[in-house]
């Protein structure tokens, strides 16, 4: 009995065993299974996380100083980079011009080659220059911080107009744009919201706004001002003269050796150089000057005002006639010649105008009327619609110019009237729509002429259209600093505000994961 009890036992045991195997193996597959599904969860998971908006919003990209940018601020600064760059080349040299200088859109900007020499892409410049906008606002912006500086209630107001304005341009798109959101990521790209673009402006603003804050904390007495204009006259004055070229004539033989074309092209200057010495001979006054000018070219300078030229001494500085010009010996009615590349200037001295003249001071309302684009016209600036387009615009604006004028004097076309009204009304972003320490040559000519009319006192008004931007509703507030202070305290402002930024502490960039969200483009 004892055997066959322990035989039995033996093959419950591996019976037993038998089962423990098959549980075990079958455990272990569900394991694995599980670990799959697992994984799958966890890589989707992952790839929704690194692809959602949210996180790129949110987690620091870069860190500069004590400031986190996320991946979605990059992106906005990116973006402001280029658009940089392409306002200053197309304001300079027009949208045709201006394209071989930027990227191209037809191709993606790590592909596309921006310095030949060292092989830098666009990716990599505009990222560059990106880190450096951020950079400068975050070392400005933790030295706010760090003094305790708050932001401005106009700045803060200034921030929330700046939103309304997207909100209205994303209205007028309609259906293209169904949420304010869905414009800004148009704009600045795929992860900016509200929130986000909100928190930009709020650091940058208080960025600038503490700048100026100290920008204007620099403060210099009269002597100072005097003594710095006088040491830099030579950039500060205005000079007022006239000047054509005589032009070298084109050589246009072909010659064996490079020796014989160089002697051609210097005979032919020789032969301007002796042509313009002829005709400066023989002017003994302005008149003379303007009729020799038209007698050696009628149809480019046929108007009499072709030849006269007003321009800053710093603008000067790489013109032929720079050192004519600014010999303190020169007097008003010295005639010179100034040899230069293509042949040898004429040139007859007006005066040298010290800026010695009181600036001014003036609230406005502007409204401005509205774009009509040409482009969407068939026939352009010429489209019969395109210009009806325009005269409707104009009547439009003019309507509303009338309207405010009308209530300002029936206010009684006080100070404190046109303040009422400019909140309503104004297109002026400018606090108060307040212009102080105005110098000539800074505003359109319209306003100027009527500001800088010397019978000119507080309170006079008037409604002024320019072809620039639409109606002015102008209120002269009075007189300010000579002009040639406002200059000398500019220029040291801009100085000294050079020094503070250059005293600032360096800040290191730390690039974290999250940089790695950012767009490509």
């Amino acid at each position: 009995m004892g055997d066959t009890f322990e035989k039995r036992l033996d093959g419950a045991t591996r019976r037993k065993s038998r089962i423990d195997k098959e549980l075990k193996s079958r455990r272990k597959t569900r394991i694995v299974a599980v670990s799959v599904v697992l994984a799958v969860v966890v890589f989707f998971s992952a790839a929704m996380f690194i692809n959602s908006p949210l996180i790129r919003r949110v987690l620091p990209a870069l860190t500069i100083g004590n400031v986190d940018f996320s991946a979605a601020e990059y992106d906005y600064y990116f973006v402001y980079s280029l658009n940089q760059l392409s306002y200053y080349y197309t304001s300079m040299l027009g949208e045709e011009g201006a394209s071989s200088y930027l990227p191209s859109n037809d191709a993606a900007l790590s592909t596309q080659i921006q310095n030949e020499e060292t092989g830098e892409t666009w990716e990599d410049y505009l990222s560059a220059m990106a880190i450096e906008n951020m950079t400068e606002i975050a070392r400005i912006y933790d030295t706010a911080k760090a003094a305790g500086y708050e932001m401005p209630a106009n700045i803060a107001e200034e921030i929330d107009t700046q939103i309304s304005t997207y909100k209205e341009q994303a209205e007028m798109y309609g259906s293209a744009y169904p949420n304010l959101n869905s414009y800004l990521r148009q704009i600045f790209g795929n992860n900016i919201n509200e929130r986000a673009l909100r928190r930009i402006l709020e650091r940058a603003m208080l960025a600038s706004s503490y700048s100026t804050y100290i920008s204007d904390s620099f403060t210099y007495t009269a002597d100072q001002l005097a003594t710095y204009y006088s040491e830099n006259a030579d950039n500060f004055d205005n000079f007022i003269f006239r000047t054509f070229l005589v032009a070298q004539e084109t050589v246009e033989e072909t010659f064996e050796t490079d020796e014989e074309t160089e002697a051609a092209n210097a005979a032919a200057l020789e032969a301007a150089r002796e042509q313009a010495e002829l005709i400066a001979s023989g002017i003994e006054s302005e008149e003379d000057f303007i009729d020799a000018a038209k007698e050696y070219d009628s149809i480019y300078y046929g108007d009499s005002d072709s030849t006269l030229m007003e321009t800053p001494g710093s603008d000067l500085t790489y013109m032929e006639y720079d050192g004519w010009l600014k010999d303190g010996a020169r007097v008003s009615g010295d005639v010179g010649t100034i040899d230069a590349y293509s042949g040898t200037y004429v040139i007859f001295f007006i005066r040298r105008d010290k800026n010695d003249y009181q600036t001014v001071k003036m609230r406005q309302i502007l409204l401005l009327m509205d774009t009509v684009d040409s482009s969407i016209y068939e026939e352009g600036l010429e489209d019969p619609e395109y210009l009806e387009a325009l005269r409707q615009a104009e009547i439009a604006v003019k309507g509303r110019a009338d309207e405010v004028q009308s209530l300002f004097n029936a206010g009684g076309a006080t100070e404190e009237m046109l303040l009422e009204l400019m909140s309503d009304y104004s297109d002026d972003s400018t606090e108060g729509g307040l212009y102080e320490d105005i110098q000539k040559g800074t505003l359109v000519t319209e306003i100027e002429d009527w500001l800088f009319d010397p019978v000119r006192k507080y309170g006079d008004n008037s409604l002024i259209k320019s072809a620039a931007y639409g109606y002015h509703l102008v209120f002269f507030m009075g007189y300010g600093d000579k002009s040639c202070d406002v200059t000398a305290k500019n220029d040291l402002r801009e100085s000294d505000y050079q020094t503070w930024t250059e005293g600032l502490a360096e800040v290191e960039t730390t690039t974290r994961w999250a940089f790695s969200l950012r767009e490509k483009r």
